[in-house]
């Protein structure tokens, strides 16, 4: 039984094809291959097409999670510096591992804003606490003078 998705024209159980701007379409292209047997060689002109073939399904992925166009841009160019720094195998769809590492990255940043933000009110209400009690100690202090 084929659980392809369908569209919504095409008659009913009818796969609908995945397009070339489908992250979520996992066959190996033949050009992403070879790409990925030069780029692991150290050709960058094979990372240049990959990323001018790519970036904008990366970058959309990543947008799709942070929903900020520049914490996007930042995860989708750490996804093609880790293509960069260690290709995954040619037998890999690279559209897709690249969403992923994207979305990842994009996820992993939440999280750590969040945490450092979190971070940052503790300290402050901490340093709050101090203060307060710098005052409270000050006016008995003064209290206790009169």
């Amino acid at each position: 039984m084929n659980f392809a998705t369908t569209d919504a024209n095409s008659s009913f159980g009818r796969p609908r094809s995945a397009s070339a701007a489908d992250p979520t379409d996992v066959r190996v292209d033949s050009a992403d291959a070879e790409a990925l047997r030069l780029i692991a060689a150290g050709e960058d002109a094979a990372l240049q097409d990959v990323f001018s073939r790519h970036w904008d399904a990366v970058s959309r992925a990543a947008y799709r999670i942070t929903g900020d166009a520049d914490d996007a841009r930042d995860a989708a160019q750490e996804a093609f510096i880790r293509l960069h720094r260690k290709p995954p195998s040619p037998d890999t769809a690279l559209r897709a591992w690249l969403c992923r590492v994207a979305t990842n990255q994009a996820v992993n940043d939440l999280r750590s804003g969040r945490r450092r933000v979190e971070r940052e009110a503790r300290h402050s209400n901490d340093a709050a606490e101090v203060a307060s009690d710098a005052i409270a100690q000050a006016n008995l202090r003064r209290s206790e003078e009169h």
